[in-house]
């Protein structure tokens, strides 16, 4: 697909990576910025209050600038075939077809805490 991105302001600062259908979202956060499931990655962004947050989905190997920090990298489950990037209300911001069953998942963000500019690099 290349790259999508949109800039955001994300319910409760936090944006779900996870199968359309049927991601399991982490039950909490345990303090962390990052949390997550077999099928979904739970990822804190900046304050909602504060503003948007740039979001960019990217296919692997993509000549994409990556934020400086890696905080997610694994397999998630995409059993329904699209991951989806969205809101805790369910509201998709990007969506993403897969192939397989699973698929290789990287998060880049631009802050440890409350990043403004979260990268998902699929594949």
């Amino acid at each position: 697909m290349g790259v999508e991105s949109r800039s955001v302001i994300p319910t409760n600062s936090l944006i779900l990576i996870m199968d359309s259908r049927s991601g399991q979202i982490p039950e909490s956060m345990g303090g962390r910025a990052v949390s997550s499931t077999s099928s979904c990655v739970a990822v804190g962004t900046k304050e909602e209050s504060e503003g948007t947050t740039e979001l960019r989905m990217a296919d692997v190997g993509e000549e994409i600038e990556l934020p400086a920090l890696n905080i997610y990298d694994g397999r998630l489950e995409v059993s329904s075939g699209e991951l989806v990037a969205s809101n805790v209300l369910g509201e998709a911001f990007l969506r993403w077809p897969m192939d397989g069953p699973s698929v290789r998942v990287q998060i880049y963000t631009n802050h440890s805490t409350e990043p403004d500019q979260i990268v998902v690099v699929v594949g």
